[in-house]
Order: structure tokens, then sequence, then C-alpha cells
């Protein structure tokens, strides 16, 4: 219960502060400042939810199929599987790749970027046979 509460704090604050930590508008330049973006709103380890859910096992996994977290009806109904492709349309702009999307990002223009970004995704939300992510 206690992990819930602070889960939710940290992501109350993470709205809160990240136009602070982030700028808005703010150029990425590589896939790893793209990756400390993620991290802002997103949780690497299974079963942990933030403002966004868990990347944990994200790649195969269909769009809007985590049970505990409240998906808008467009991600939950929108049957798109996470591959690279979609992540690439997606990271583009989720806004356009899926309207109706809850996700408050703007998207990274930059396709190198977006490249650099689902490699480093798929690396670090791979499920590994205890059922957390690995590092």
């Amino acid at each position: 219960m206690r992990a819930n509460k602070t889960n939710r704090l940290f992501g109350k604050l993470t709205i809160l502060f990240m136009p602070l930590l982030y700028g808005c508008g703010v150029e990425i330049e590589n896939g790893e400042q793209a990756f400390q973006r993620c991290v802002s709103c997103h949780s690497m380890r299974h079963g942990i939810n933030y403002t966004g859910p868990s990347l944990a096992g994200v790649f195969g996994r269909q769009a809007g199929t985590i049970i505990d977290f409240n998906y808008s009806d467009a991600v939950r109904s929108s049957g798109v599987v996470w591959s690279a492709e979609n992540l690439d349309a997606w990271l583009t702009n989720p806004q356009l790749f899926i309207p109706g999307t809850k996700m408050e990002f703007e998207g990274i223009p930059d396709r190198s970027v977006r490249e650099e970004l689902i490699v480093i995704l798929k690396s670090k939300t791979t499920i590994s046979l205890a059922g957390d992510s690995l590092p």
C-alpha cells in the first residue's frame, strides 16, 4: 500500500516539475536523453506504474493491456502491438499515431534519436525469467 502512495506522489511531482527539468520544446540530442524523459513518467519494473504505465516487457505487448493502469479508451481499443516500427511511429507523434491518447508528449522528430531510444528501450525493458526488467 505504501508503495502505491509513493508511486502516486512521484507521478504528481513529476508532472509538476517536468517542465522545469526538461523544458518545453527542448531538443533531445540523443537516445539516452530521450530515455531519461521516458523514466520520468514510466517505470522499467513489472507491476510498477507511474504517470505512465510500466514499460517492462513492452515489446510484443498489446497497447492498453496493463490491468492496473488507467489508459485512454483510444489506446485501450487501438489494437496496436508494440514493435520497433510501432514504437517509432508512436515516438514520432503519439497523438497522431493513436488519436485520443492521454500521453502528453510532443514526440521526437529526429529519426536517429528515436532509433537509439528504441534500442535502449529494448535492452532495458526485456523481462527476465525472474519477472523483472533487466538493468
